[in-house]
């Protein structure tokens, strides 16, 4: 996603949607990651599971930074890249950001979960169920059908999920 800066990463040579396979306790990861934007830019941070794990400031003025870090990772999670233009610019730079899609990381026996994110997942879903059923325009019988499969299945599992993991709402 980006509202302007060009944003490239890897990890360990893969790209964003690619996967690493870690050791059972998790590794060291080697990330790269550039940004390059018509303005100057004020950050470039790596975001391990939502946290920031790396960041290079840039200096005043820089339109381009780069970062290239070993992060030590536990386990099952994600990484990604983001930057964001210096503040202060009038209000159209101001907001120039970018982020990348994830690299995925997986470790033997481990899953990644988070209760809170489910519970939100199971509130998009259910809403988009009653969108689906209320406003929206019908597609043909056979289509519907299709559509409200998709959100039932993803329901099923999601519970499945979360049942599994000790939540039993």
């Amino acid at each position: 996603m980006t509202s302007g800066p060009l944003l490239l990463f890897h990890a360990d040579g893969h790209a964003p949607g690619g996967e690493i396979t870690l050791g059972s306790n998790g590794g060291t990861v080697e990330v790269q990651a550039e940004a390059k934007c018509i303005v100057p830019l004020r950050r470039l941070e790596i975001v391990l599971n939502g946290q920031v794990v790396a960041s290079r400031e840039a200096a005043d003025g820089d339109k381009e930074v780069a970062l290239n870090e070993k992060i030590q990772v536990p386990g099952t999670g994600w990484l990604a890249a983001r930057c964001c233009a210096r503040q202060g610019l009038g209000t159209s730079w101001a907001n120039m950001l970018a982020h990348t899609s994830p690299v995925y990381l997986q470790a033997p026996g481990q899953q990644l979960f988070s209760a809170s994110g489910a519970a939100w997942m199971m509130t998009l879903i259910e809403g988009s169920e009653t969108w689906l059923e209320n406003l929206a325009t019908r597609p043909d019988p056979a289509r519907f059908m299709q559509i409200r499969r998709v959100f039932a299945d993803a329901r099923v599992e999601l519970h499945r999920r979360m049942h599994q993991h000790g939540d039993h709402a």
